[in-house]
């Protein structure tokens, strides 16, 4: 059974990815909110932009909500949610 899931899943990560090819993420950072001294919150928008253009489309922006967490005297991603930022 584990052989199906595995086939659809990379099935819809090629296709997710297949669009993407040649473009960038771009991220703005608008708030960091050290809660404790071992965990950050970073608020932000963004949203890919596709190859040939330098700037973000309107349509494609997404609220990102990042939470770090120190590791090996550096900070790593630990959890990574975002949403649209238009309404449908």
């Amino acid at each position: 059974m584990a052989e199906p899931r595995t086939n659809s899943v990379s099935v819809r990560a090629s296709n997710s990815t297949a669009s993407l090819d040649g473009s960038k993420a771009a991220h703005d950072g608008q708030d960091i909110r050290f809660l404790t001294a071992s965990v950050v919150v970073v608020i932000g928008c963004g949203a890919p932009v596709p190859a040939g253009q330098t700037e973000l489309r309107p349509a494609g922006a997404a609220r990102g909500i990042w939470m770090l967490g120190p590791h090996d005297a550096t900070w790593l991603v630990e959890t990574y949610h975002s949403c649209s930022m238009n309404a449908a």
